[in-house]
């Protein structure tokens, strides 16, 4: 963990190449994810995202969603 504060949590995850996110939700909080390097298949509900360096995805609370 980079930091855990009262308002907020970052957090670096790797995921390899091959590998992904187990496909998950979260009713209490919203995520932000940046791409630092790679690309990366993001789902978002329905919708499927290819993504490289310097993407932005914005999750919001109850959404379902993985990486890939």
């Amino acid at each position: 963990m980079l930091e855990d504060e009262p308002t907020h949590k970052v957090k670096r995850i790797v995921v390899n190449q091959g590998q992904r996110l187990s496909l998950q939700t979260h009713e209490k909080r919203d995520e932000m994810w940046y791409i630092l390097e790679g690309t990366a298949l993001v789902t978002t509900g329905d919708h499927n995202d290819l993504l490289g360096p310097s993407s932005v995805v914005k999750i919001p609370r109850g959404v379902k969603h993985r990486i890939k």
